[in-house]
């Protein structure tokens, strides 16, 4: 949902550099080792140094940003709930009524009844001309 819209202001101007306002660097640096052998970087700022000297133009937009992609997410939502169950009701209206025939469950078992029958038949039919 956020794919193709362009920027109201600059990526910049809501994470600016480290230099431009003297931050002190994240506090905590750490590497890990996940499952698949590769490093992890993992950045902690436990006292919240970093959102603290954001500046609030750029907590506002990132706070008016989430409220209106949970918006959107909220209205994609019921339109997906909508068409659900309009093809829902379309499905049910367009099912017919089917006989399913008891001796034909698959191909093979069907191939088999026939080649059974066959073999009734031509010892039933040797038989009749035996008497």
């Amino acid at each position: 949902m956020m794919f193709g819209r362009k920027p109201r202001i600059p990526v910049d101007t809501i994470v600016p550099s480290l230099e431009n306002f003297d931050r002190v660097p994240i506090v905590n640096e750490y590497k890990l080792v996940d499952q698949n052998n590769q490093e992890v970087t993992v950045l902690e700022d436990f006292n919240k140094e970093v959102e603290l000297k954001l500046p609030s133009i750029a907590s506002d937009y990132l706070a008016e940003l989430k409220n209106k992609l949970t918006l959107s997410n909220s209205v994609a939502e019921k339109n997906r709930n909508i068409r659900m169950d309009k093809a829902k009701i379309n499905h049910d209206r367009l099912i017919k009524k089917h006989e399913y025939h008891k001796r034909l469950k698959n191909v093979q078992e069907n191939q088999q009844l026939i080649y059974a029958d066959q073999q009734d038949t031509q010892s039933h039919l040797s038989v009749l001309k035996c008497n």
